[in-house]
């Protein structure tokens, strides 16, 4: 997600001490310097949530994978944020040295087929005699969440997966590595009913996997699924061996990227030009304080199928800003748009546009743009059951509020969980219609992909979510935030699942 500067926490003299696409050269150079038969592979979205994105529109990433020496990365749903021709003109300007991966997208269309000579459905590498194959797949909710168009993104992505497994079979590879953006329940279930991956390194859903998962597949043989965060975080270390009777896990560490890991020094020197290009632009946004933060803000909702309060204090503090913006009577911001979290101590502004910055707009660049709408009771209570609908798999649909507070039984089906929903001390009244806020892509969701009515829309052209979190942030006393939930978002119930259930809902 465009992560390249080191993030918070945050030196007197602003530096960042986590992450980082220079403490990640460190780890893979040295690897590749050190060990035999290394491959650095990345799991998707390169693209969109940091302001590295909305200065260079993704050739700056490729470039400096290129120098690192990636050796394939997949293409994830964001990669096509805005559109396929934007992502080929990056390709063009940076001639990555690796290819991207998919098996379940086609790019046919000649306005877009140029795009083919950089995105593959699969690639064979050599080490020595052993052959690994190596194939991409992309999320199918690309089609309906990004914008493809013309590039059509399947919703096959088994029938993918066994093609690819057929075809590097067939070139006698002896390994299969399959490079998921789809999201640990289907890696799953890909690995359960697929026999021949050797290993699933994931992504997508941001899961930070302490051990790899060994699933049984149909031949008998183990497969193993890996996940590593996001962020430049961690970087995820699998070790398998080949043996004449197949390959062998041999070990798995999970590398944090934090102060204890030196940045490279040639590519911390290529992120500080691009840090200058970006303030040439839009000013001081990572080299000035513009406010403190008491402590952490937690951005992820934990524990969505346990009972208690499920509200976020990033999702709360850029819910309360919407709406001390624009007056409405609530404000809403999911989680899948915040993005991460806010660290204890002095903040950049490029801190705050981290924590919302899954966007992008035309008049200036700086993320998706502030909204405010109007909308029945009864439309309301639709929408929260339809994004409800998916608590099982993610908080990305989980609303995060401001003037506003309900309860989801997540033991109920789809369309029957929500509970109670309160408008600032009131009962919702299904007839009334309540003044809203949120993005612009919000907005887009519920009117053109729910099929939700709403009224009175109105789109603020000069205030992006970054701007009025800014704004906010500066008017605060001391211009100092605090973490806190007050139950805004709440579970009633726990749903009983398996051990491995019970540990990812808390990941």
């Amino acid at each position: 997600h465009s992560g390249l500067a080191p993030t918070g926490p945050r030196t007197p003299l602003l530096q960042g001490t986590q992450g980082g696409i220079a403490r990640a050269a460190s780890v893979i150079g040295y690897h590749k310097q050190t060990e035999p038969n290394v491959l650095a592979l990345h799991a998707g979205d390169a693209y969109i949530g940091d302001l590295f994105f909305n200065q260079y529109f993704g050739a700056a990433e490729f470039q400096l994978m290129s120098a690192i020496g990636f050796d394939a990365m997949t293409v994830g749903n964001h990669e096509f944020d805005l559109y396929p021709s934007t992502l080929l003109a990056a390709l063009e300007a940076s001639q990555p040295a690796f290819p991207l991966l998919t098996a379940n997208v086609n790019f046919d269309d000649s306005s877009i087929a140029d795009i083919k000579q950089y995105i593959q459905p699969y690639t064979i590498k050599d080490f020595g005699t052993i052959k690994v194959g190596i194939f991409g797949l992309t999320a199918p909710e690309a089609q309906y969440f990004s914008n493809p168009y013309p590039a059509v993104v399947s919703e096959e992505v088994a029938g993918a997966a066994v093609a690819m497994v057929n075809t590097l079979a067939a070139e006698n590879c002896d390994v299969i590595l399959c490079l998921s953006h789809l999201g640990y329940k289907v890696d799953r279930v890909l690995a359960e009913n697929i026999p021949g991956i050797t290993a699933i390194i994931g992504g997508h859903d941001h899961y930070l996997l302490e051990e790899p998962v060994a699933v049984d597949n149909p031949s008998g043989e183990k497969t193993w699924i890996v996940q590593v965060g996001s962020f430049y975080s961690h970087i995820g270390k699998l070790q398998l061996q080949v043996k004449p009777g197949g390959v062998e896990f041999v070990g798995y560490e999970l590398i944090k990227l934090d102060q204890n890991i030196p940045e490279e020094p040639n590519t911390a020197a290529a992120v500080d030009a691009l840090i200058a290009g970006i303030e040439a632009t839009y000013g001081p946004l990572f080299t000035q304080q513009v406010g403190f933060a008491s402590a952490f803000f937690k951005e992820t909702a934990d524990s969505l199928l346990f009972k208690g309060p499920r509200d976020t204090p990033a999702g709360n503090l850029v819910a309360d800003a919407f709406r001390s913006k624009t007056g409405t009577e609530i404000a809403i911001e999911v989680g899948g748009s915040t993005a991460q979290p806010l660290h204890e101590g002095p903040l950049v502004a490029a801190d705050l546009f981290r924590v919302c910055g899954y966007g992008f707009n035309e008049v200036n660049g700086l993320g998706f743009r502030i909204a405010k709408f109007k909308m029945t009771g009864a439309a309301l209570w639709q929408a929260m059951e339809t994004v409800l609908a998916s608590i099982e798999v993610t908080d990305d649909y989980l609303p995060q509020v401001s003037g506003m507070r309900y309860q989801y039984d997540a033991s109920m089906p789809p369309g029957s969980r929500v509970v109670y929903v309160e408008i600032n001390g009131s009962v919702l009244d299904p007839d009334r219609e309540y003044s809203m806020s949120g993005n612009e892509f919000l907005l887009y969701v519920v009117e053109n992909v729910f099929g939700i009515p709403v009224s009175d829309a109105y789109v603020f052209e000069d205030s992006t979510e970054f701007e009025v979190l800014l704004d906010y942030v500066l008017s605060q006393p001391n211009q100092t935030v605090s973490p806190y939930t007050d139950g805004r978002v709440y579970s009633t119930t726990t749903v009983v699942g398996t051990k491995e259930t019970d540990a990812l809902a808390n990941t």
